[in-house]
């Protein structure tokens, strides 16, 4: 019996302990996220990255990233050179895989390394802060020129011509009225007052001269009726006269009595003091008239008398009290509201616009004289009086349409 072919097996595992076939490391095919596949040899992961040693080189693939990862067993022509020449057992050789003619690709590496990490765009500068609207104030307007007022209503409304007997009687009341009694001037003055628009130009032209004002001021009571407005021509020049005359008799030594002294003379003071009060007596007499009289013009000329007195510091102070001439300026418009009377819906508005900026100066006097005006000129539902000017601004651009 032959023995020699029970050895095969004996040598081929002799042959195979003496070239041993050394082992291979675990091989993973790794999906990643964005589509890719990786497959080599599991390197471990550290700080949250995979190693795979593929045979492109080591790859590092964000742990995150992988969607799927399983073992496979390695391609024959992955495994190593010195596996690949092992002799055959027997006399069959191990043929070589064929080498390829197109190179493999390259490596894909994740979107996430592959580009570099592009700088965080600065971020925008803050938007500049829009500036607050500047408060809103009353422009302070130019006030009209009372006397051209004046002339342009004496143009459209001529003073009626007197008949003979108002002519006489008028004529002889002014003359007597020096030499007549308190009871016979008031009389006088009813009659003066009773002709109305006629007596006018007859009391406007008596005693103009500057040591008869107390004269000229007793006479003038009668145009102090309400809506009288178209006297305010007569009122300001009388009152340019009696404040004259009050200057001179601060500042200049008193005039020596005359040889003979009538009774007008007789009655008239002496002391330097007693002129001057009898003086300032003067000029606040006509702006009572003036307030009594009332009317827009009046309003106009007691406005801007008030304005400059408590405006100046050096205003002599028999002159002033602004709780009676607040009165006074605010009697002017009493009847500015009603249907009938002298004050046109423009008239309301120009004065009023005139009064405003008075309202907010820091000055408590005119403060006051606007605020009393205001109380006769406005419609109802304006703001407070301490509101801010803003406010009031505002509001009057809204309530003014309604006066026009």
């Amino acid at each position: 019996m032959d023995m020699r072919p029970s050895l095969i097996p004996l040598l081929v595992l002799t042959v195979g302990l003496a070239f041993p076939v050394p082992a291979r490391a675990a091989e993973r095919l790794i999906r990643t996220a964005d589509g890719q596949t990786f497959q080599g040899e599991d390197l471990g992961t550290e700080n949250g990255v995979l190693k795979l040693r593929t045979k492109y080189g080591v790859q590092e693939i964000p742990a995150r990233d992988i969607v799927s990862s399983k073992a496979v067993v390695a391609d024959d022509e992955d495994a190593p050179a010195a596996e690949k020449e092992a002799p055959a057992a027997g006399k069959e050789a191990r043929t070589r895989t064929k080498p390829r003619l197109v190179p493999p690709p390259p490596p894909t590496t994740p979107k996430a390394e592959a580009k570099e990490e592009e700088p965080e765009p600065a971020p925008a500068p803050p938007a500049p802060a829009q500036p607050a609207a500047p408060p809103r104030t009353f422009a302070e307007p130019k006030p009209p020129d009372l006397n051209t007022l004046l002339r342009a209503q004496a143009a459209r409304d001529r003073y009626p011509e007197p008949d003979k007997n108002a002519f006489l009687e008028i004529s002889r009341g002014i003359r007597n009225f020096p030499e007549t009694t308190p009871a016979g001037r008031r009389k006088i003055v009813a009659t003066l007052r009773s002709y109305g628009r006629v007596s006018y130009p007859f009391v406007a032209a008596a005693f103009p001269d500057a040591a008869d004002i107390d004269i000229r001021v007793d006479l003038l009571e009668a145009l102090a009726a309400p809506g009288r407005s178209d006297t305010a021509n007569i009122f300001m020049e009388a009152q340019k006269t009696a404040l004259s005359v009050l200057t001179r008799a601060a500042t200049a030594p008193p005039p020596p009595p005359p040889d003979y002294q009538t009774k007008r003379d007789r009655d008239r003071p002496v002391r330097q003091a007693e002129l001057l009060r009898a003086a300032a007596q003067d000029v606040l007499d006509i702006e009572k008239y003036a307030s009594i009289a009332g009317g827009p013009f009046n309003a106009l000329l007691l406005l801007d008398i008030y304005k400059k007195r408590y405006s100046d510091d050096k205003t002599d102070p028999l002159l002033t009290d602004i709780k009676r001439d607040s009165a006074r300026l605010a009697a002017t418009a009493a009847d500015a509201g009603r249907s009938k009377s002298s004050w046109g819906p423009g008239d309301r508005v120009v004065l009023a616009e005139l009064v405003f900026p008075m309202l907010f100066k820091d000055n408590s006097d005119l403060q006051t004289l606007a605020q009393e005006c205001l109380k006769k000129l406005l419609p109802t539902g304006h703001p407070k009086w301490d509101a801010d000017q803003t406010d009031w601004v505002e509001w009057w651009e809204k309530a003014k349409t309604k006066l026009r």
